[in-house]
């Protein structure tokens, strides 16, 4: 599907700092790997062949990409020359069920790919919350192990969802942000911060880290 991307980018504007890791003493059973992470993520959503574990439900976009002049006078990258750059987008809903409602609460995705000249190319995964889950591997295993439903109840266990929340405060934040925020009107019409933050260089060879932030061109629209 292509479209017009009706979105504006602030790279290396919004400040560094939205999550801090949190030292923790609790650990998941195991270390997070990338198998017991989808073994957690299947536990909670189910397994859905032919679908992604994560961001199961969503739309791909194509068109341009024209970086905000303003970005380099922190980063000599290429995204920034001012010149239209090809990108494929893909819009998602938060979490592994690819029959999820689109009009439900919840964080959106939005990953990118930005096909950039002499062959080089940027993967990026952006959401619509400036907080991720957790603040460390281990911490996003250990939340997902809590929402396992129960064999019995076929549900999620409060008090395991409470334990995991105490030991692991970095929760907080995110889940603070979803219960207040709204449904957006559309995939495009909500802001997108960057999960990871990026070190950034100029052309002077000054450095900072920032996160990425898109935000629609005509603002934000919620429809709950």
């Amino acid at each position: 599907m292509r479209t017009a991307i009706g979105l504006a980018v602030v790279a290396a504007l919004a400040a560094l700092g939205t999550q801090t890791a949190v030292a923790q003493t609790a650990i998941p059973s195991e270390p997070a790997n990338a198998v017991n992470l989808v073994d957690g993520l299947e536990g909670v959503f189910g397994t859905h062949a032919g679908s992604r574990r994560s961001g199961a439900r969503g739309v791909c976009a194509a068109g341009t990409f024209t970086g905000n002049k303003a970005a380099s006078a922190v980063s000599k990258a290429s995204v920034f020359s001012g010149k239209p750059v090809p990108v494929t987008l893909r819009f998602s809903v938060g979490g592994g069920n690819p029959n999820a409602p689109e009009n439900g609460k919840g964080v959106r995705g939005l990953a990118a790919q930005f096909d950039l000249p002499n062959g080089e190319q940027w993967l990026m995964a952006n959401i619509s919350s400036p907080f991720f889950t957790a603040a460390t591997p281990d911490g996003f295993l250990a939340f997902l192990e809590a929402r396992k439903p129960d064999p019995a109840t076929k549900k999620p266990d409060p008090a395991k969802i409470a334990a995991a929340a105490a030991k692991y405060p970095d929760f907080k934040p995110q889940m603070e942000w979803v219960a207040k925020t709204g449904v957006p009107a559309s995939y495009g019409a909500v802001n997108y911060w960057s999960a990871n933050a990026f070190k950034f260089t100029n052309a002077a060879g000054k450095t900072q880290f920032a996160k990425w932030m898109f935000v629609p061109v005509t603002g934000q629209e919620f429809i709950a």
